[in-house]
């Protein structure tokens, strides 16, 4: 609304204040380069003085960009993800872009969320954690692709090098670091509970994990690896597995910190303290991590980097289309907390 008359600035109302035409000043909503500097400060301050709020809807008929991007999670309920999207929105808005932000889980029947999102939303482009399940997931990406829509992936997707670029935690990185942490306390009967079998990054964090052992001579105990899903249930009944299969371990790497947290929890139902029975390191350093009983100890994810490199990488892509795709690695660090002690 205008701050003067207190109705709707409109485009004429711009363009009288600033003293051109509309079609000027439309050239100026649209960074066309034939404008002078002078003329569009002449029109950005008229546009200011008046509050003058352009419709992102018009400029997309209009066959311009709409400044507003969208975001395809897996999950909103994540921890991560939640920090993840707040640190991609601050980028996208100091960027002047709107994030429009949908999740993935139990998509509805016959489209895609990512052709609903381009239907409706006139999308400068897509980031993404997941498109779709199995080969679905594939053949959306191909199809993104060939329509030279600017997408960003979140993760690891192998066999997309060259084509496709991406933003994602130095997974390996994390796993080895976590291992490698209670290795130099003196544990050797390292256990671990993994994310879903297939998940890229619970991939990752294992190969990081083994490597940790393999430098110091120690091999991959299968039975010292419990699968879990992410979930704090998981957490809790694979912690309970570990204790009965393998009593003697010393310590333990949950690939995340929800089920790290219920680990902690269950190793206290069956009788051992943490840490001086059994020490628990985590993945990911959520907020409830710092106030555990005890504070668990586990590797941060630099959410305000991941999502400055994600919107820089698409903004990229959508100011050059034909810009290299790119491969972006945001490196974890150790947060020592009460939950891991000297064996």
């Amino acid at each position: 609304m205008s701050r003067m008359t207190g109705k709707r600035a409109r485009i004429e109302d711009v363009a009288a204040a600033a003293g051109v035409s509309t079609q000027t000043v439309s050239r100026v909503l649209n960074d066309r380069p034939e404008v002078l500097p002078k003329t569009r400060q002449k029109v950005l301050g008229a546009m200011s003085k008046l509050g003058y709020e352009p419709s992102l809807f018009a400029r997309g008929l209009a066959g311009s960009r709409s400044h507003i991007i969208g975001l395809i999670a897996e999950d909103l309920s994540e921890p991560m993800m939640a920090h993840f999207i707040a640190a991609v929105e601050f980028e996208a808005r100091r960027n002047g872009n709107f994030l429009l932000v949908s999740s993935n889980v139990n998509p509805m029947p016959g489209q895609p969320i990512h052709e609903r999102m381009l239907a409706f939303s006139h999308v400068d482009g897509i980031l993404f954690t997941r498109l779709g399940e199995g080969e679905q997931e594939g053949i959306y990406l191909k199809e993104l692709l060939a329509k030279k829509m600017p997408v960003v992936a979140l993760g690891d997707w192998p066999g997309t090098e060259g084509k496709l670029s991406s933003v994602g935690i130095a997974e390996t990185d994390g796993g080895y670091q976590a291992t490698r942490h209670l290795l130099e306390l003196g544990h050797h009967s390292i256990g671990m509970i993994t994310g879903p079998a297939g998940n890229s990054a619970a991939r990752g964090r294992s190969q990081g994990y083994a490597q940790a052992l393999a430098e110091k001579g120690i091999a991959v105990d299968a039975g010292l690896i419990v699968g879990g899903d992410w979930s704090f249930g998981s957490g809790f009944h694979s912690a309970m597995r570990l204790i009965a299969q393998r009593p003697d371990s010393t310590a333990v790497f949950c690939q995340n910190d929800r089920m790290a947290i219920a680990a902690v929890q269950a190793f206290k139902q069956s009788g051992r303290t943490v840490p001086f029975d059994i020490s628990v390191i985590g993945f990911d350093d959520i907020p409830d991590a710092a106030f555990t009983d005890p504070p668990l100890t586990t590797m941060r994810q630099n959410s305000n980097k991941i999502g400055f490199e994600a919107v820089r990488l698409l903004q990229e892509l959508i100011e050059k289309p034909d810009a290299v795709p790119q491969r972006v690695e945001v490196i974890t660090t150790l947060v020592k907390r009460d939950s891991c002690r000297v064996r």
